[in-house]
Parts: structure tokens; C-alpha cells; sequence
């Protein structure tokens, strides 16, 4: 039998999305996706083998969770120009962008938030790191908290306004 392993995309090539790699390129198999080719892309294919793209029209529908990594003024973009099965386990990465801001059919949305400050050449300290989810729906929740468990077992809910204080 072959060993497949699960898949998770990362769109955005930034520093957030860097540790979130380094985090989860030995247990999945990594899809990073950027607006453009560019230098920092090229790196996340040699550093953690992962499958990349200077596009995100033509993203794969059947991933394990959809982190995105990408400025809170191009995040609304990025969810109207991504197609992606109403199911997916979609991770806005952002401490401040509103959920209720933007109108997708997706029904498994949240916000995955780590209290940490991220430069590049930082070692984080997963386990050590509180983790902030804000979703849509209990059922959302629950999906990003299977992913996020992979991060840190420290694990809290806040909504917008709570997040925003």
C-alpha cells in the first residue's frame, strides 16, 4: 500500500507563511502558491521540497487546510479569486481581518492568529505559542483546531472585537 500523505496549501510565500512551512513540511506533503514567481517561492521548493506556483487561479481542491499568508488588503482577494470545494479547511492568517468582511461559500473559515512576532531568521517556539482561532462557525472551529494542533496545544477562541483588544 503507498503511504500518501495529506497535503496542505500555503498561499502567500512571506514570513508567516516561512514557519508555518517549517512547521508542517515533515508530517504534509506542502503547495505553496504565490501571485508571482519570485525568489522567496523559489526557496519554500528547495527548503521544504514543497510543489510551488506563481499563481492562485488553479488551486487544488482536495488539501488537508488552505492557510493564507498574504497582507489583510489582499485578503478579500485572494477569496473571490480562489475555487475551492465549500468544505475546505480555510485559515486566514491575520490578528485583525474581520471574518464578516468578506462573502465567500465557503463554509469551514477562520482566522489562525499565533501571538508571535515573525522575522525570517526566528526560531519559533510552537508549543510555547498561544494560538487564536476566530470562525465562522463551531464546525469551522473544531476543523481549524484539528489543524492548528499541529502548531501548539494552546488553543483559545476570540472573536473580532475580542482579538482587536
Amino acid at each position: 500500500m503507498l503511504d500518501v500523505r495529506k497535503k496542505i496549501v500555503i498561499i502567500g510565500c512571506g514570513n508567516v507563511a516561512w514557519h508555518l512551512a517549517n512547521q508542517l513540511y515533515r508530517k504534509f506533503d506542502l503547495v505553496v502558491y504565490n501571485h508571482k514567481a519570485n525568489a522567496q517561492l523559489a526557496e519554500f521548493k528547495k527548503e521544504f521540497n514543497a510543489l510551488t506556483y506563481s499563481s492562485i487561479k488553479k488551486i487544488i481542491p482536495n488539501a488537508e487546510a488552505y492557510f493564507i499568508c498574504v497582507t489583510d488588503s489582499s485578503i478579500a482577494s485572494v477569496t473571490k479569486t480562489i475555487s475551492l470545494p465549500p468544505a475546505s479547511n480555510v485559515l486566514i492568517c491575520s490578528g485583525t481581518f474581520d471574518l464578516a468582511s468578506i462573502k465567500i461559500k465557503l463554509k469551514n473559515i477562520s482566522i489562525f492568529y499565533p501571538l508571535q512576532t515573525f522575522s525570517k531568521e526566528d526560531k519559533i517556539k510552537w508549543k510555547d505559542t498561544l494560538v487564536v482561532i476566530d470562525s465562522i462557525s463551531q464546525a469551522a472551529f473544531l476543523k481549524a483546531q484539528s489543524v492548528c494542533m499541529y502548531f501548539s496545544k494552546q488553543i483559545i477562541q476570540l472573536d473580532y472585537q475580542q482579538r482587536l483588544k
